[in-house]
Formats: structure tokens, C-alpha cells, sequence
């Protein structure tokens, strides 16, 4: 399905994607890029947002059974959980609310 974006641009609309893409087929890497393009420092920003941060947090992963992907992979929720609430504590201030999602999220992904 073909449509035209606000911009005139020509785009296209798909229901159904494959996992990791985004609309057209791009990645979603790919489309985060795009939309940061001729920003000054977003190349910056992008090239060590996740990875700088996730080989400590990789380390600090010790439950058992789990291999390196899933490590990696709980890595990876527990930085989108923390950047999250920290986006959410700037945006309302709500610190309390904050905390006990924070709270909720540790119970939650910490083995019993």
C-alpha cells in the first residue's frame, strides 16, 4: 500500500513487518538514524548509546542458567528500564511514582 506522508514524500504502510524492521523494511537502527540525520553529535550519540553502556551491565548479570545472549539480552532491559524512568522522572517529577515502578521492575526481573 502506497501513501503520501505529509512531506510529499512517497511512502508505504505495512501491517504485518518482519521482527527488528520497521515500515518499508528499514531497521529500526536504520530509521533512528535517518530521523537524527544532519543533527550535529546524533552520529555520536547513536554510535556508543547502547554497546558503552551493556559490557558492564553484561557483568553484572549472574543468574544461573542464563547464556551470554541472554545476559546480553537482560543487559539490554535493564538499560531501557533505566533510561526510561529516568526520562519519566524528568518529564513529571513524580519521584515517588518513579520509585515504586523502579520497585515493581526489580521484583519482577531479580530471580527468587
Amino acid at each position: 500500500m502506497t501513501t503520501h506522508t505529509r512531506a510529499g514524500r512517497r511512502g508505504c504502510v505495512s501491517s504485518v513487518r518482519a521482527p527488528g524492521t520497521a515500515a518499508c523494511g528499514t531497521s529500526r537502527r536504520a530509521r533512528a538514524r535517518s530521523a537524527l540525520a544532519g543533527h550535529p553529535g546524533a552520529a555520536l550519540l547513536l554510535d556508543g548509546v547502547i554497546d558503552s553502556w551493556l559490557e558492564p551491565l553484561v557483568g553484572l548479570e549472574d543468574v544461573p542458567g542464563l547464556t551470554a545472549a541472554g545476559r546480553r539480552t537482560r543487559a539490554r532491559l535493564v538499560l531501557a528500564f533505566t533510561r526510561g524512568a529516568l526520562l519519566d522522572l524528568l518529564a513529571t517529577g513524580d519521584r515517588e511514582e518513579v520509585d515504586r515502578m523502579v520497585d515493581d521492575f526489580i521484583a519482577l526481573t531479580l530471580p527468587a
